[in-house]
Order: C-alpha cells, then structure tokens, then sequence
C-alpha cells in the first residue's frame, strides 16, 4: 500500500504506509520539522487510497473495545451502552478542539487577523460539539427515565459518565 503525500506547492512524495515503515515516516517527518528539509510547504494535504482508509478504519474500530471495555462490560442496556459512547466521544473531540484552540492562542507567529480566524473556527466547532453533547445527555436522561432502570444501572450510568 502506498501513502501519497502531497504539500500546497503541489509536490508529491510516495511512502510506504506499512508498520515497518512507521520508524522511517517519523525519522522523515522529524527531519522536515526540524528544518532539514530544502524547503517548507505552507500546508499538506495527505490522500490515503480507498484500501488505506479501510486498514485505518479497521485499526481505528479494534482500539475501540479496549477504550470502552468499560461499557460493553457494564450491565446496562445496549442503547445506552451506545449512547454512553458517543457521549465519551463527544467528550474526547471537545478536549481535542480545547487544545487546538490553547495552541493558537499561545501561537505567537500568527498574526492578530490569522489568529482571530483560526480561533473563531475552533470556537464554532466547540459550539457544535457542545451542542451534540447537550443533545446526547438530554437523550440519556429520557432513556434513563423511561428504561426504568434499577438502581444499580443508574449508579453504573452516572460512574461511565463521570469517566
């Protein structure tokens, strides 16, 4: 499988996208941070073939059972074990756009104008995210209620929410 890497000055580099690979691509792309490289392309834009992003996808999906082994170990229903998780996922985007938004505002070689577009952009996907995850815990609350569930699964669904 190849990865195709290509920077806004319409360059192109082909690397092996395999696990034996995965040294030499950071050894290469430490190289280019660090200023080793005979230019800097303002941006990249990285295209995976159709079998990369189903390898990817693949990997992405067996990481996932281990991140909520928690909640398919629990002993509530399958609709809120699924609710729970888009809910930790919500939870995980909003942290990532957190430090997005911690990294612009300490960048200091964006100019005021960059600076303010970029951090309105982020800003607009924290509100989004915010609002799916309001969304997310208003339907958890209705199932909750109307699963009448015992005891215990309420202790169990309020422990995976605080997690």
């Amino acid at each position: 499988m190849q990865m195709n890497i290509t920077s806004v000055s319409n360059t192109a580099t082909t690397l092996p996208a395999t696990a034996q690979d995965e040294e030499a691509i950071a050894t290469q792309a430490g190289s280019a941070a660090n200023g080793e490289t005979d230019q800097k392309p303002a941006g990249t834009r990285v295209t995976l073939s159709s079998l990369g992003q189903a390898l990817s996808a693949k990997r992405q999906a067996a990481m996932q059972p281990a991140r909520n082994q928690d909640i398919d170990n629990s002993n509530v229903p399958d609709n809120i074990k699924d609710l729970l998780k888009r809910i930790r996922e919500l939870k995980e985007q909003i942290a990532e756009q957190q430090q997005k938004l911690n990294a612009i505002m300490a960048n200091q070689r964006l100019s005021p104008d960059e600076k303010q577009k970029q951090l309105l952009q982020v800003q607009s996907t924290i509100s989004t995210l915010n609002g799916a995850l309001t969304s997310a815990l208003g339907q958890m609350n209705k199932l909750v209620r109307d699963l009448d569930l015992t005891q215990d699964q309420q202790i169990a669904v309020a422990s995976l929410l605080a997690v």
